[in-house]
């Protein structure tokens, strides 16, 4: 419930920004957006989409004081979950040029991670860096990346090695 009541509050703020559904799509946010200019003539046009949101806020906020927001998604015998991605105090270069540097974060299953960041800033040079795409230029010259408990830059020099 949880998930999906939080995907939906995302997606009414971003609709409300313009940033979101585009219509003919029907969707909260951007359904209050348009209706803004009636709301002197017409406030019940606003009404059910705003309670509607306002009572899903209520709902994930009474959601997340009863059970918590905290919490580290745990394995059937209690044990923390294994790591599923991590980056160790990573650096990437580019013909000896820094692209990244010091990127240090971890992924567990059923975690989303969202990486966000001007154009040219680095997002795809990371995930470049786990899957051994950098090219001939690139290389990571510092730290870390693990996949499954799996070393990736050992895998990945192993691998052009043979």
């Amino acid at each position: 419930m949880l998930d999906i009541g939080t995907m939906m509050m995302e997606l009414a703020a971003l609709s409300f920004l313009s940033l979101g559904a585009k219509p003919p799509t029907a969707e909260w946010g951007s359904m209050m957006s348009d209706t803004r200019s009636l709301m002197t003539t017409s406030p019940w046009i606003t009404f059910s989409p705003g309670i509607a949101i306002l009572y899903l806020s209520w709902s994930l906020i009474c959601w997340a004081i009863r059970f918590g927001t905290t919490r580290i998604p745990k394995a059937v015998g209690g044990e923390p979950m294994e790591e599923l991605l991590r980056y160790d105090h990573v650096d990437i270069s580019y013909n000896g040029i820094p692209a990244v540097q010091d990127v240090s974060f971890t992924l567990r299953p059923g975690e989303i991670l969202g990486i966000v960041g001007e154009s040219g800033c680095g997002k795809s040079t990371l995930l470049k860096a786990a899957m051994g795409l950098l090219g001939s230029s690139g290389m990571v010259t510092r730290g870390d990346i693990w996949y499954k408990g799996r070393n990736l830059r050992i895998c990945l020099q192993e691998r052009c090695g043979s």
